[in-house]
């Protein structure tokens, strides 16, 4: 009965780690497109 919770604890680990790289990936890609003027242009500001 330890073995699925033990594997559904390691998936949930992992998502959780991949979805917070994923989320600040992308923050440092759009930090870096609006730190340009053309960037910051196409955002709108």
């Amino acid at each position: 009965m330890i073995i699925p919770f033990i594997v559904g604890v390691t998936v949930l680990a992992t998502v959780g780690a991949v979805g917070i790289w994923v989320c600040l990936e992308f923050c440092k890609a759009c930090r870096e497109r609006r730190s340009t003027p053309a960037g910051a242009a196409a955002d709108g500001q």
